[in-house]
């Protein structure tokens, strides 16, 4: 079994994600289950977000985040589970999460 985590934040970041699955990933291990994480912004971009000024810094790394999360489409197939914490793009409708779950038939 393979799980995709689809997360806003960076990994160990931000405590929801600390408390609602990071803590769990030694158990997933520990019992087989393999699992890959994507984050939409990377530690770059997460460190100048709230930051005065930035700003290609800041519109680069939300470009980035949208072209990670369509190029994951083209790997969906590796998954049996798809995890989305949140959403998986902070702006815009949820198109990602629609063609995860109606297209690509992801639970």
């Amino acid at each position: 079994m393979k799980i995709l985590f689809l997360v806003p934040y960076p990994l160990g970041q931000a405590p929801s994600q600390r408390f609602r699955f990071e803590q769990y990933f030694s158990f997933l291990t520990q019992n087989g289950i393999a699992f890959e994480t994507q984050s939409f912004l990377s530690q770059k971009t997460w460190k100048i977000l709230y930051k005065k000024g930035f700003f290609a810094q800041k519109i680069v790394g939300i470009l980035a985040g949208f072209i990670r999360r369509l190029l994951i489409l083209f790997s969906l197939h590796k998954f049996d589970f798809v995890f989305i914490h949140r959403e998986t793009s902070p702006i815009f409708p949820p198109i990602f999460e629609f063609v995860i779950a109606k297209i690509f038939q992801k639970k």
